[in-house]
């Protein structure tokens, strides 16, 4: 047999796709996720089961779905690594529809519970981008040194949050005014911090 080979080598693209079915399930409402993975527009693997927790959002739901294509791209990263074939720096996680990408940081701190569970990619800072070294579209790879950043900018933006007085009524006495709190909805932590 007499083999013959191209002096141009192609790099590979290895590439996920995901989607979930938020609360399909009739009888414990619980979604449905599907990934299928890519090595150069061929498909390598996929898989399809209900969720093992209730999301309680499309957002939620989506971000375990991206998760699950997410720690399948990263295994298979490993084993072309192994194998010395060449890749393309960055990994590509597609999501139908954009909703785990289009969430601004503020947001993102109400959803930490996720974060504990089952979470191994982090929306994209909102104004700077910093090079990462593993990359997926909708964020970067979860470390629990980032884990401790997103708690400390999180207890530095509640205590950065300007106070705001009520007004006494001539009725009310000193001891039943409160101070409460505004909440900015357009404040994200700096980008130093996270």
């Amino acid at each position: 047999m007499k083999v013959t080979g191209s002096a141009e080598v192609e790099l590979l693209r290895l590439e996920a796709y995901s989607d979930a079915d938020y609360a399909n399930d009739q009888q414990d409402r619980r979604s449905i996720r599907g990934y299928v993975t890519m090595l150069n527009g061929r498909v390598v693997s996929y898989g399809s089961r209900k969720q093992g927790l209730n999301a309680q959002s499309t957002m939620e739901a989506e971000y375990v779905t991206m998760n699950e294509g997410a720690r399948d791209v990263m295994c298979l990263r490993g084993l072309c690594d192994e194998l010395m074939w060449k890749m393309q720096s960055k990994l590509a996680n597609f999501q139908r529809n954009g909703t785990p990408a289009q969430v601004q940081r503020v947001k993102w701190l109400r959803v930490k519970h996720v974060v504990q569970q089952v979470v191994l990619v982090l929306p994209a800072p909102v104004r700077k981008r910093k090079k990462r070294k593993m990359v997926t579209v909708a964020g970067r790879l979860l470390t629990p040194h980032l884990l401790d950043e997103i708690a400390s900018a999180q207890e530095a933006t509640r205590a950065n949050r300007p106070k705001r007085v009520q007004k006494q009524s001539p009725s009310t006495s000193r001891s039943d005014t409160s101070c409460t709190t505004c909440f900015d909805a357009h404040h994200t932590p700096s980008s130093d911090a996270v």
